[in-house]
């Protein structure tokens, strides 16, 4: 997003972490804001909460200093709990850039190959999906089609049936088509590749 006021750019928007952040609050909204910019970022949050019905909350950086955290809206359905800075949220599909990170460690790593078969990594996969590759999974190409979902919890060998069942349905690396479930493969193959826990790899991999 761009943002002009008083001939100052604010690029983007930065998503950081607000621990320590020393700004003037607002005690009926619960804005956190830093100077002028920070103010700026409110009346925009403001304009387009009001235009546009936009509900969430803005984390706003500039020169790596937190500016503004700004809360619009609310956190439930009914309208009953007014949204915090503080608020969590589940992140959903933004972890899938930092699984493919992790693949791609890996990968340079030689602990596995793009072009590797899902079948090499995984237990139980069915004949019909050996042609599926990591690299598939990464580009939702793997031909399985997106309304595989069904399946969920820890153990892998209760899931892959479901989630490749019927196999695929256009032939691998011809035809995309986002599905939820490739990701949720990858993380299982980052486990057993790397030797250690998903979220463990990715602690020690990723975020430290």
């Amino acid at each position: 997003m761009l943002l002009h006021r008083n001939k100052v750019n604010l690029v983007a928007l930065l998503m950081l972490f607000v621990t320590g952040l020393r700004a003037r609050t607002n005690a009926d909204e619960g804005d956190h804001i830093v100077g002028n910019v920070g103010e700026a970022v409110r009346e925009y949050v403001d304009l387009i909460h009001d235009r546009l019905g936009f509900s969430g909350v803005v984390f706003a950086g500039l020169d790596g200093k937190a500016i503004a955290a700004i809360p619009r809206g609310f956190a439930d359905e009914r309208g009953a709990t007014p949204l915090e800075y503080t608020t969590l949220f589940e992140i959903a599909s933004c972890t899938k850039t930092f699984t493919a990170i992790a693949v791609l460690q890996l990968a340079e790593s030689r602990k596995l190959a793009l072009d590797d078969s899902i079948a090499d990594h995984l237990p139980d996969v069915p004949a019909n999906c050996n042609a599926v590759t990591i690299r598939h999974l990464l580009s939702h190409t793997s031909g399985i089609p997106g309304t595989n979902t069904n399946g969920f919890g820890n153990d892998i060998t209760k899931v892959i049936p479901t989630f490749l069942a019927g196999g695929p349905k256009h032939t691998p690396g011809t035809h995309s088509e986002y599905w939820n479930q490739g990701y949720a493969l990858l993380s299982e193959i980052v486990a057993r590749a790397s030797g250690s826990s998903f979220s463990q790899h990715f602690r020690e991999n990723i975020f430290t």
